[in-house]
């Protein structure tokens, strides 16, 4: 009996324990915990794309220019326990965006045709970033848009795009008082 006795003192203080050592909360020292204060939605990825993936815009290959857009929206949170309103999406105005953008690619050597032409690729690398456009701002509609091309991100001669190349955009600003960033990346297709 003594022993049974023992053994549920033991067990209940092990219990205990382990409790104090699940209760203990832990800051992630990697992640700031401020909430963004606006929806920075990537035109041409699918709405509501899954805040733990990289929303994609996919442009052909072919294309003289480049559109990248985005829609600033601020969340108005005053309906969310009214089921027939929720929460709304506003269109944030005069908001200061930067858009960074990074590439990088490996050239292998290859030689593709393409209809009656033949070309050689050499072995090479295009390393390239930078920021796309200065003092750009949301219109009335929250929207921002910067166009480019191909071959003013760096996307020429034995670097020409291809398909399945990737230019990661990062888009940051500041509204109200807090800084947010959103990430994004356009996808090379072919036609």
């Amino acid at each position: 009996m003594k022993s049974l006795e023992k053994h549920i003192k033991i067990f209940a203080i092990l219990m205990l324990a382990g409790t104090m050592i699940s209760a203990c909360k832990e800051e992630d020292p990697w992640v700031d915990a401020t909430v963004s204060p606006v929806l920075v939605d990537i035109v041409g990825a699918p709405f509501g794309y899954p805040i733990e993936k990289t929303p994609t815009v996919t442009y052909d290959s072919s294309a003289a220019e480049l559109t990248f857009s985005a829609r600033v929206l601020e969340l108005d949170k005053s309906g969310i326990l009214d089921k027939s309103k929720g929460i709304d999406s506003i269109p944030a105005p005069n908001v200061q965006i930067t858009i960074n953008y990074e590439i990088n690619k490996t050239v292998k050597k290859d030689t593709v045709k393409f209809g009656s032409k033949t070309f050689i690729f050499s072995a090479d690398a295009l390393k390239a970033a930078g920021k796309l456009g200065d003092n750009l701002s949301s219109n009335a509609n929250g929207l921002v848009t910067f166009k480019t091309s191909y071959k003013a991100l760096g996307f020429e001669g034995n670097r020409i795009q291809r398909k399945g190349d990737l230019i990661k955009l990062t888009w940051s600003g500041t509204y109200k008082g807090t800084a947010f960033t959103r990430f994004s990346q356009a996808s090379v297709s072919a036609k």
